[in-house]
């Protein structure tokens, strides 16, 4: 089992070593807590007839154990099958359940999760992507398709411009300071490389 648990040498030289580990962290995290978070969130949705929930977080727990038993050089593969479960459980949470799930919680994550694991562009297209499905609630709201009647499409409206707004501004400041940040290791790598050199 240590085997599992196992963090690569932080030392490493390689790019994206840093979010090699981060990845097998935020995996090792989402096996524990999502193991404790399953079994209530798998008895609520039974309980109010969410099969499709039901089935989508057993398949989500399973896949997360599979994607931790993944060695790290599969860091690229690891990173798309996280972000789609996220996106996906955000997806299905939100046009099931509505604002009262947490749907609108796990698209948040999206877009911010591309900027760290992948690149700008993702980002981007994460952060569009996600802010579509949140609009989409107004057309659920209109035609009274989530069990919470009383929600208005001009509420959904409102929550919609207010989540593109917040989610946009922090995946911006965070692909930036990730920038700043990639930059400054570059600088850092390549004085120790000169002092070398000089001796």
């Amino acid at each position: 089992m240590k085997e599992f648990f196992k963090l690569p040498s932080p030392n490493s030289t390689h790019p994206n070593a840093w979010k090699r580990n981060l990845i097998h962290v935020l995996l090792i995290f989402a096996s524990c807590f999502g193991f404790l978070i399953y079994i209530p969130s798998v008895y609520l949705a039974w309980q109010q007839k969410f099969g499709e929930v039901v089935i989508l977080d057993t398949l989500a727990l399973l896949l997360v154990w599979f994607l931790l038993l993944l060695p790290n050089r599969f860091y690229r593969p690891k990173s798309y099958f996280f972000l789609s479960l996220v996106f996906t459980m955000g997806c299905l949470l939100y046009t099931k359940i509505g604002l009262g799930g947490a749907g609108i919680l796990w698209l948040f994550l999206v877009p911010v999760f591309c900027g760290i694991f992948l690149n700008r562009t993702f980002a981007f297209w994460g952060w569009a992507a996600t802010s579509i499905c949140v609009f989409s609630g107004i057309l659920f709201a209109h035609y009274q398709i989530w069990a919470e009647s009383s929600v208005t499409p001009f509420q959904i409206f409102v929550i919609g411009s207010n989540f593109t707004f917040l989610c946009g501004i922090l995946t911006f400041l965070v692909i930036t300071i990730l920038k700043k940040l990639g930059y400054g290791i570059k600088k850092q790598k390549e004085l120790i490389l000169l002092q070398k050199k000089d001796e």
